[in-house]
């Protein structure tokens, strides 16, 4: 998301991120995985530095995601009460 706002997301139309693989897909060589398009080569320059800084994709062996389960807190259930 970083990466887009970088790019001038969304204020600037044509501006915005493709990824083209999900997580576990196989990537050959000199193959694309993600497209940044921006209006403005200098956001295009800062979109690049977010992630040369950040290193968002990874390519090498299937790791686990850093959140392995999600759990929702129930909401505790009140009483209904009418009163005459």
């Amino acid at each position: 998301m970083q990466i887009a706002r970088a790019a001038g997301a969304p204020k600037d139309r044509k501006a915005g991120v493709v990824i083209h693989k999900k997580i576990g897909q196989r990537v050959k060589k000199g193959e694309s995985i993600i497209t940044v398009f921006s209006e403005r080569a200098s956001k295009l320059g800062s979109a690049e530095r977010i992630m040369n800084e950040y290193s968002p994709l990874r390519v090498g062996d299937r790791r686990e995601m850093i959140i392995h389960k999600v759990v929702e807190i129930p909401e505790p259930k009140k009483a209904f009460i009418l009163e005459r």
